[in-house]
């Protein structure tokens, strides 16, 4: 009955040592550099912390970038609207989306609703 009572003790003494399971980290935050260019002129090479999966926006240089990052496999995909400020707004140019790589940058060029090229290059850390 001893030998019981000290086995139930020392199963109980592990249980209770046991390490308590991590708790449930906060979303993940990643660092988006962008560099927005129109024609071959560099318009702004601005860079944010974003958490996965919610919005964030930024304005800079008379354009504006509203834009959600989240997982995709091993992978990142990048959604945004670009906009360019206008007499009384904003007027939408485009939606460019695209799969990004951690640490690996990625390059897309499009005509914008305005008919003018622009080219963003995306790069997530």
């Amino acid at each position: 009955m001893n030998l019981f009572m000290l086995g139930v003790g020392l199963a109980t003494a592990v249980a209770s040592s046991a390490p308590a399971p991590a708790p449930e980290t906060a979303s993940e935050m990643r660092t988006v550099a962008f560099e927005l260019r129109e024609g071959e002129r560099l318009v702004a090479a601005p860079s944010l912390t974003v958490q996965l999966g919610r919005p964030a926006s930024l304005s800079i240089q008379g354009f504006g970038l509203s834009l959600i990052v989240d997982r995709a496999g091993d992978d990142y995909f990048f959604s945004s609207g670009l906009y360019r400020a206008s007499g009384n707004g904003w007027t939408l140019l485009g939606h460019p989306s695209l799969t990004v790589t951690q640490g690996a940058p990625a390059r897309l060029s499009f005509t914008g609703a305005d008919g003018r090229t622009l080219t963003m290059a995306v790069e997530i850390r």
